[in-house]
Formats: structure tokens, C-alpha cells, sequence
């Protein structure tokens, strides 16, 4: 028998055997049997005797191996060039490859790593990015070319008209870039989340955007793409945040099953968490995500049910907890900004969305909250929050046809409300109702609030009238607010204030005449009343003709008045105009520190360089508590003069200001500021987070 030349007992076998060592490690060959003879006494006995004290290594050992590794890692790591990053590009822009891709998405990890605070990360990385140019050039051949030859070596076809979503990892390539794509999406998302440069931050989103089918074929990474994607919609700039809803409303059209749920409560909380305060800029930004989350609502109504209907009902727990313990922290639940946003939130989903069957009886619990609402603390410090819950209701009347009983809460205030008192404190500037919760003590003592009191009782009540402009009951549905206009323009004695209830009065008569005229057949036929309003509403009542113009107008004023503008004026009203004195020497010497402070008087606002505004103001002050008979005089003359555009002028005479009210621009920049009510955040309840 032959032994095999692989067999241990070959002849060679012993020398092949010492080759393999030698190569291997030589040191196992290279010893010397005398090495050990210094320890004499440990061979003689054959026992090992450990030593008494075990030694250490110092710090200054460690921060030589950390030194060591450092400098042999920076060594072995890659530098990467914009020369390196065009050939990357050409070469992608050929065929992309896995080896290329697996270089690329290491490059745009270094690259994300700079703007990371952690060492560690940029150490571990095969490639290093150095300077802003580099940086800048990877970055953007990633966000602008990586993702259409990322889809030409997968083979994915772009099809604008499918029906059903073609996920990446269902392809016979993916395996193989699989890690490389996790890993880049990841480092997408940290990049994100470092940098907050609205134009780049856009640019990241797009990209995100077309990179939403790798996105699902990874849960874990597709959840923390939901969280960014719902900070950005609640947080960040106005652009950035309708990118951030285009990436929520894609993923939610592809995979309903898995997200949809978790994307309505996640934007839910977000929308809660951002609404703390209002401001004249935070106004757009608090109406776009209530008509986006209306939206993403609308994808598939029978899944948005359940949140909504556990919303609404936290709602009507908070105002139970509120009604029943009247406690200061149970009244502040309900009375802030968050709880009012609320209201108007799913008001606006349920007025969009509707004509959605399952969703319909929640309108009823909503109403009933928000009336509710107004009933805890029926006072004049609240009237604001009063006209947001109005609002909310009037948007659910226009929106569903549901009758709605608003015209109460606002006649209340004429009931309430002396119009006839004097004011004690001269205002400066108007108050603005759109951005305010809760009048102060010293709001109610000026002037401005009877001047935007009325302002809003004008705007809501047309509000609340024109979605019945048209309907057959309209003279009968305006019978007691027409007798209670009367009975205020009886007891009023400002000219300004029965000038526009007046007119008020006069149009909603004139609205009542027409229809009344063309009321006919019999009310016991629904089919003929449908078919009647349906005629009326296509024909457009007075009332409905001069709503049109008039909210043109006052929509144009309030944009005025918001971005610093003059206000329209009266031009019926003389103005008075002075020419400004200069100060003498004398008067300079005596009041030199007054002129070189910036600082304000307190004391009632008084001013020298506002003497000449003030004195006009009281005399505005001293003519509106007049018995307004010159007002009223100047009124019938200028009616008799102009015939012509009747309802044109009016309309102009509404919208329009007086004199007294108009404020400088610096006062506006002022304004614009906001002021934010200090209130409690609003607390979920525990079925919220066992959702």
C-alpha cells in the first residue's frame, strides 16, 4: 500500500508540515531551550508563582495604542478628491456597478460623518472627506444621480400609470446591493437631520421623495423616515414642510396597510406639540397642516375613523374634567391655544371630508364640544376664544349644510356690551382677534376693543348668514336678530357703531324682500323647496352678491394690516394735520435725557413726540361718545349725492377705517411679533398612547 502524499505519515510529510510553520510564523521554529534558565527557581520547583502585585497599564500607554490606531487608520483611509468624485459620476452615468456603488456610498458616509459630533464615526469610515468642496461635490452627485442609476442596475421600470408598487428588493439583483442601500438611506436621514439650510434640506426631501420604494423594503429605517418626515411638516420652513408632506402622502398611497395608522397619530401629536402659540406668522403654517392633515385623512376615511372619533372624545373628556371640577388646572386644559387649534382641526376635516358617510356622526359630538366650549366662561375677557369656536362652527355649517345655531353666542355680545361707555385708556393700536385667546383688564378699558368687537360681530354673524343667503326660511331665520339689531341702534349713541349695524340691518332686509318675492308653491313639497333654493343659489341673492365684494375688501385689509400697511382710510373723515415744532435750546437743555433715551413712558403711553397724535385722538374720543348727530347728517348727504354703485360704496364704507385707528409701521413690526397666551400644554390621555 502507497501512503498518500497528504497522509501525516508521508515522508515529506514532516518537511511540508515545517515549510507551512515557517511561512506562517517563524518564531515558532526560532527558539532557544536557554531562554529560560534566568528563572531558575521557577524551573527547579515546576510550579508557576504569580507575583504579588499585578501591573498596569498607564494612561500614557493607552493614549499611545489609541495614537497608534488612530495614525494607522487615518494611513489606510481613502482621501477623497473631486477628480475621484467626476470619475465616480462618469462612471455611474455609464452603468452603475455594485463595487462603484459600494465606494460611493462609503464616500457619502465619510461625507456625513464631518457633520456628525462623534469621532469615532469618521475613524471608522474606508474614506476620508476633507474640505467643503469635496463635500459638496459628493453630495450632490448622490442627491441629484444616484437614485435614476441606482434603478438602471436593479432594472426597476419607471411607470408613471401602474397600479401597484414594484419594491426594489423583489428584483434578482438586490441582494447584492442591498446592505449598500441600508446603509445609504441611513446616512441620508443623519444628513437631514445635521443640517438645517432650507434650500439643502429641500433638496434632501425631493431626493427622499423618489427614494420612498427603497425606504418600505426597510420597517425599521421606513419608521424613522416617518418621525423626520413629521418633525419637518410641523417644524421647519414653509417650504420644507410641503416636501416632507408630498414624502408622508406617497409612502401613505403605497403601503395604507402599514402606515397610514401610525402617519395620522404621529401627525396628529405633531400638530398639538407646534400649536402653542399663535402669531400673525404661524397663522399660515397652523392652516396648511390642518388642510394636509385633512388630506392624508381623506386616503382611506374608515382608518382615519378610529383617531378621530378618540380625539374628539379626549376633547369632551378635557371639557367634562373642566365643567365638573372647576379647578384653575382643569380650566386651563380647555382654555389654550392647543385645545382651540383642536377644534378647528377637526373641524376641518369633517367639513372636507364630509361626504364621507362614516364619518358624519362625529359632527354632532363637535358641535356639541365646541358649544360647550363657549359656555364654561361666558365672559368679555373671552370673547376672542368665543369667535374661534363661532368660526369653527360657521366652516362646518358652509361645509355640510348642518343648521347650526351660531347667531346666539354672537347677539349675547350686543346684549352684554356697552357700546355707550366711555373708554378710560386711549389705544394706540388695534387689537388683532385673529392671534389672540384673552383679552386683558386693560384691553376692556380701551377703545380698540368696542372697535374690533364690532368688527368681528360684522364679520361672523355675515358668516353665519350666508350659507342660509338662499334658503326659503331665510325671513323667518333673521327675526329675532333683526329685532335685536333694532333695539341696539335705538340705545347706541355712536355714529360710527349704528353706521354699520345700519347697514348690516338694511342688507339682511333687502336679502329677506327678494326672497320673499320669489317665494312660491307649496312649503309641503320638499322636491319644488330643493329645487327652489337650488334656483336662488345659482341666481345669488343681494346678500350673497355683497358678501363677495365685501370679503374681497376686508381680506385685503387684514393682509394690510398684518403686513404693515396702511389701513384704508375714510375718506369722508378730515384729517387733521400739524406741522411738527422744533425745540428750542431751552427745551433742548431741559428735556435732553427724555430725547436721548429710546425707552417708552409708561405713564399712559404719553410721549412727547406723540403729542400731536394724541390730541387727535382724544378729539376722535370726545366726538364718538357724541350723540352722533353731525355723523349721522354727513351720512344722508353723502347718500343723496351718490346714487351710483350703492353697493360698492357701502361695502367700502364697512371695510374701511377710521383715522384715529391707523398705526405706523413700527407699531405693525411690533404686531407682526405675536404674543403668545401662557398656558398649560395639553395632556393626552392614556388610550392615546395604548393606541
Amino acid at each position: 500500500m502507497v501512503p498518500n502524499h497528504r497522509s501525516p505519515f508521508h515522508p515529506n510529510a514532516k518537511q511540508r508540515k515545517k515549510r507551512m510553520m515557517r511561512k506562517n510564523d517563524s518564531t515558532l521554529l526560532d527558539f532557544h531551550p536557554d531562554e529560560g534558565a534566568e528563572d531558575s527557581d521557577d524551573s527547579e520547583s515546576g510550579v508557576h508563582k504569580p507575583p504579588e502585585q499585578l501591573e498596569e497599564p498607564s494612561d500614557s500607554e493607552n493614549d499611545d495604542k489609541e495614537e497608534e490606531k488612530a495614525k494607522v487608520s487615518k494611513k489606510s483611509q481613502i482621501i477623497v478628491t473631486t477628480t475621484r468624485v467626476d470619475r465616480w459620476r462618469s462612471a455611474a452615468m455609464t452603468g452603475l456597478t455594485q463595487a462603484l456603488l459600494h465606494d460611493v456610498v462609503g464616500a457619502f458616509g465619510a461625507a456625513v460623518a464631518n457633520t456628525q459630533v462623534d469621532k469615532d464615526a469618521k475613524l471608522a469610515s474606508r474614506f476620508k472627506v476633507e474640505g467643503s468642496s469635496v463635500f459638496n461635490s459628493i453630495v450632490l452627485f448622490c442627491l441629484r444621480d444616484l437614485q435614476p442609476t441606482l434603478d438602471a442596475l436593479l432594472r426597476l421600470k419607471t411607470n408613471n400609470h401602474r397600479t401597484k408598487l414594484v419594491l426594489p428588493s423583489s428584483t434578482t439583483r438586490w441582494k447584492g446591493v442591498r446592505q449598500d442601500v441600508r446603509t445609504y438611506l441611513g446616512n441620508v436621514l443623519q444628513l437631514l437631520a445635521a443640517l438645517s439650510e432650507d434650500t439643502v434640506v429641500c433638496a434632501i426631501l425631493r431626493h427622499i421623495r423618489h427614494l420612498v420604494p427603497y425606504f418600505l423594503c426597510f420597517p425599521k429605517i421606513s419608521r424613522q423616515l416617518l418621525k423626520h418626515m413629521v418633525r419637518v411638516w410641523s417644524e421647519g420652513a414653509n417650504t420644507a414642510r410641503v416636501f416632507a408632506f408630498l414624502v408622508l402622502n406617497r409612502v401613505c398611497r403605497e403601503r395604507q396597510d402599514l402606515h397610514l395608522a401610525s402617519i395620522i397619530k404621529m401627525m396628529y401629536l405633531g400638530y398639538v406639540r407646534n400649536v402653542k402659540f399663535t402669531s400673525p406668522d404661524s397663522l399660515p403654517l397652523i392652516g396648511f397642516m390642518q388642510r394636509s392633515f385633512a388630506e392624508v385623512c381623506g386616503l382611506n376615511p374608515n382608518a382615519a375613523y378610529p383617531h378621530s372619533f378618540l380625539y374628539i372624545r379626549q376633547l369632551a373628556i378635557h371639557l367634562r374634567n373642566a365643567t365638573v371640577v372647576r379647578k384653575r388646572e382643569n380650566l386651563q386644559a380647555v382654555y389654550n391655544w392647543q385645545f382651540v387649534h383642536c377644534l378647528g382641526l377637526w373641524s376641518r376635516v369633517l367639513s372636507t371630508l364630509y361626504g364621507q358617510v362614516v364619518l358624519q356622526p362625529l359632527v354632532y359630538p363637535l358641535v356639541q364640544v365646541i358649544c360647550g366650549t363657549i359656555r364654561l366662561i361666558p365672559t368679555a375677557r373671552y370673547y376672542p376664544l368665543r369667535f374661534h369656536c363661532v368660526s369653527a362652527l360657521n366652516l362646518l355649517t358652509a361645509s355640510t349644510g348642518v343648521f347650526i345655531p351660531t347667531l346666539p353666542f354672537l347677539m349675547e355680545v350686543f346684549e352684554d356690551t356697552d357700546f355707550n361707555k366711555r373708554p378710560s385708556r386711549i389705544s394706540v393700536r388695534p387689537i388683532n382677534f385673529a392671534v389672540t385667546l384673552k383679552l386683558s383688564k386693560t384691553n376692556l378699558q380701551e377703545k380698540a376693543f368696542l372697535d374690533g368687537l364690532l368688527d368681528q360681530l360684522y364679520d361672523l354673524i355675515m358668516e353665519s348668514l350666508i350659507p342660509h343667503a338662499y334658503s326659503i326660511s331665510f325671513t323667518e331665520l333673521i327675526l329675532p336678530i333683526t329685532i335685536q339689531l333694532r333695539r341696539f341702534l335705538s340705545g347706541c349713541k355712536i355714529g360710527n357703531y349704528k353706521k354699520q349695524v345700519r347697514q348690516l340691518l338694511e342688507k339682511l332686509q333687502e336679502n329677506s324682500n327678494f326672497l320673499s318675492s320669489k317665494r312660491s308653491g307649496r312649503l309641503g313639497d320638499s322636491q319644488s323647496m330643493d329645487a327652489w333654493e337650488e334656483q336662488m343659489k345659482t341666481q345669488k341673492t343681494p346678500l350673497m352678491r355683497y358678501y363677495e365684494m365685501w370679503r374681497k375688501l376686508r381680506d385685503h385689509e387684514i393682509q394690510l394690516e398684518i403686513g404693515g400697511k396702511e389701513r384704508l382710510d375714510d375718506r369722508s373723515i378730515p384729517s387733521i394735520t400739524r406741522k411738527p415744532q422744533k425745540a428750542g435750546e431751552k427745551e433742548r437743555k431741559e428735556f435732553s435725557e427724555l430725547f436721548e433715551s429710546d425707552d417708552e413712558s409708561d405713564d399712559d403711553g404719553l410721549v412727547p413726540k406723540d403729542k400731536g397724535r394724541k390730541e387727535s385722538d382724544d378729539e376722535d374720543e370726545l366726538s364718538d361718545t357724541s350723540d352722533g348727530s353731525l355723523a349721522s347728517k354727513d351720512d344722508d348727504g353723502a347718500d343723496e349725492d351718490d346714487n351710483e354703485d350703492v353697493e360698492e360704496k357701502e361695502v367700502l364704507d364697512v371695510a374701511s377705517k377710521k383715522a384715529k385707528a391707523m398705526i405706523d409701521r413700527e407699531e405693525l413690526a411690533e404686531l407682526l411679533v405675536g404674543r403668545g397666551d401662557n398656558v398649560e400644554n395639553l395632556t393626552l390621555s392614556d388610550d392615546d398612547e395604548e393606541l
